[in-house]
């Protein structure tokens, strides 16, 4: 963003000056997003779609969006394009209106695990320029499963993956770290924790092992006690990146072949 843009902003939608301090990268890859507090906010005509990427830092990004995405607002957003994917939680810290019609927005990091935030320092560091992944809006993708969560085609694994209990603020909460995925399939995963989580908290999980790359917000729908240390749990998937959705299809489709 520059300058003279940025004081196109009314004051009180102008970015925190420590963000402005980040090292930022100039981009105009295409971001999708999904908004994640309320249900208010996922029942909306706003609450999902893509828009343009202006510029990123290790704090945040820069979006140009079609449509107002409000101030302090949690989502979930997924930047892709080749060699580069990174998905975080983030929280809306400014939207302004263009002359042209298109909202700026701000919006800062608050959750990325440790392999995505290390992939994006590398891409900071090296400054490439990349062709952008094209994939399909949202809409023209088919919608999850509407069948109970035990019908659905289930993959067996044991694979260590990255979690992150989402607070009300979109930032970090107690409970976060490595846990082991049992079971992963179109609508959710089971999953061990060494705590227990609670009923209904919305968690954020990212997922790669060597059948499997994605990332993905969920809400506990239930959690059971194994052991000391030891507790099952079982996450519905909410919100998920439309090429995620679809490399989750193709793994789940593939091990049926097998």
């Amino acid at each position: 963003m520059s300058g003279s843009d940025r004081d196109d902003l009314p004051s009180a939608e102008r970015p925190p000056i420590e963000l402005r301090t980040a090292e930022r990268l100039p981009s105009v890859h295409f971001v999708w997003y999904r908004i994640l507090e309320g249900k208010e906010g996922l029942d909306s005509p706003q609450a999902e779609g893509i828009c343009k990427m202006d510029n990123i830092s290790e704090t945040g990004v820069g979006l140009y969006a079609l449509e107002p995405l409000p101030a302090g607002k949690s989502v979930f957003v997924e930047i892709a394009a080749t060699r580069f994917n990174v998905s975080a939680i983030g929280k809306v810290i400014y939207c302004g209106e263009m002359e042209n019609g298109y909202h700026r927005v701000g919006i800062e990091f608050r959750a990325v695990s440790p392999a995505h935030r290390m992939l994006l320092k590398t891409w900071l560091l090296q400054n490439c320029d990349f062709r952008l992944r094209r994939s399909r809006p949202p809409s023209q993708l088919p919608p999850f499963a509407d069948a109970e969560r035990r019908r659905a085609k289930r993959l067996t694994l044991n694979e260590f993956i990255w979690y992150h209990v989402v607070d009300e603020d979109g930032g970090a909460a107690s409970a976060n770290g490595v846990c082991i995925l049992v079971d992963i399939s179109e609508t959710g995963i089971g999953f061990c924790t060494a705590e227990p989580l609670p009923i209904g908290a919305t968690v954020f999980v990212e997922i790669n092992t060597k059948e499997i790359e994605v990332s993905a917000v969920g809400r506990v729908v239930h959690t059971t006690f194994i052991a000391t240390r030891h507790y099952r749990s079982g996450l519905r998937f909410e919100s998920i990146p439309p090429n995620d959705r679809l490399m989750l299809g193709k793994a789940l489709n593939r091990d049926a072949t097998i």
